[in-house]
């Protein structure tokens, strides 16, 4: 008879690597609540130039290279305390290739139209940077 544990508590960590290859001490601080981790690997198509007519089909070539994807489900809960990364800084350095900039933050003069905001002093931002209010980009 088939058993299998079904499971909503399930451990999803990350961590950053110090060097390339070593694996990161990993805590309970970087702990993620993941929902669902789903990877698949596979050997890339490639196009068939064999391809005279008939239906018989010797199979792929040997030495293809392999294609591998995943997909990670998570919720991404209040990062309560800014003095500290957050819980999936290391996920999204990794995806993005590099930390996230920190913004220590400054007073909005105006903004007319909703979309323009004006700061009282130079606020330090570059082209594609993000700006949050009352939890909302």
């Amino acid at each position: 008879m088939p058993c299998y544990i079904s499971s909503n508590d399930n451990r999803f960590y990350v961590a950053l690597e110090g060097q390339y290859g070593a694996v990161a001490t990993v805590t309970a601080a970087n702990r993620i609540p993941a929902v669902r981790l789903a990877a698949q690997q596979r050997v890339q198509k490639v196009e068939r130039r064999d391809k005279t007519g008939s239906r018989t089909f010797p199979g792929l070539p040997a030495g293809l290279r392999k294609e591998t994807a995943f997909e990670l489900k998570t919720y991404m809960t209040a990062w309560t305390d800014q003095q500290s990364d957050p819980v999936h800084g290391p996920l999204m350095e990794g995806v993005l290739g590099g930390p996230g900039a920190r913004w220590t933050g400054g007073t909005v003069e105006s903004s007319a139209d909703g979309r323009t905001v004006t700061f009282v002093a130079p606020h330090g931002l570059g082209a594609g940077q993000a700006v949050a209010f009352g939890g909302e980009i």
